[in-house]
């Protein structure tokens, strides 16, 4: 079987090697890269639909850089379900049932390496050691799933928004900061636009955050984790 890597970049070699699915022996490596292409998503970019018919494939991602938000929607609300970053994957769940409910954004301009999602459902039904690889991807994104439904459910609303203050923070030369309107933030904790405009009010009169253009200026992280551990402590 061709070396897949001669078509990928040396970025995503590395990225593969500290994902989940780095720990797939050689040959199934290039079964599954068979077919696969490397792209750039901007900003703010939908990612492509799951499957909606049998004849459709559903979207494997590898995320080489950038940050991609999944998230599930009831009408005009939103709720994240996961952050994926550079050497997670997006999409084995759906690649395995072939067909997700699930949503996703591109939150910071992407690097991924595309891929054919049925080659991996096929590889798990014949090789029980890639099958393993798999089932504890599955499990991680299992607790990650319910570690944020339960952030969602015991966490304030001001708390849920520093975690996602946190969670979208980028470092610049002024220190961390969130490209993030008010209604994105509201779509990812499931809230609405006013509430989270008024909590963010709060946090800048606390000297938390400031506001500098278009960005959220995170004036002092540790306060910020400090305001979400003591909600973690509070819910166990």
């Amino acid at each position: 079987m061709a070396d897949p890597w001669v078509r990928l970049s040396e970025e995503a070699r590395l990225a593969w090697a500290q994902s989940p699915l780095g720990d797939l022996s050689a040959r199934a490596t290039a079964y599954v890269l068979q077919g696969a292409v490397e792209d750039h998503l901007p900003d703010g970019s939908p990612l492509p639909p799951g499957a909606a018919n049998p004849g459709q494939d559903t979207v494997l991602l590898l995320v080489v850089s950038g940050l991609i938000r999944t998230y599930r929607r009831h009408g005009v609300r939103q709720v994240t379900t996961r952050y994926a970053e550079e050497g997670d994957f997006v999409g084995v769940p759906s690649a395995i049932r072939h067909g997700s409910s699930a949503n996703g954004e591109v939150v910071s301009e992407a690097h991924i390496v595309r891929m054919v999602a049925s080659r991996l459902r096929e590889l798990v039904r014949h090789d029980a050691s890639a099958a393993w690889v798999v089932m504890r991807e599955l499990v991680h994104l299992h607790d990650t799933a319910v570690a944020m439904t339960c952030d969602n459910v015991f966490l304030t609303v001001r708390q849920r928004v520093a975690v996602h203050l946190l969670d979208l923070a980028v470092r610049e030369s002024d220190g961390l900061v969130v490209y993030a309107s008010h209604q994105n933030i509201a779509d990812a904790i499931g809230s609405v636009r006013e509430v989270v405009s008024r909590v963010l009010r709060e946090l800048k009169a606390e000297g938390l955050v400031d506001r500098a253009g278009e960005r959220i200026l995170l004036s002092r992280p540790p306060d910020l984790h400090r305001l979400v551990a003591g909600g973690l402590r509070a819910a166990r």
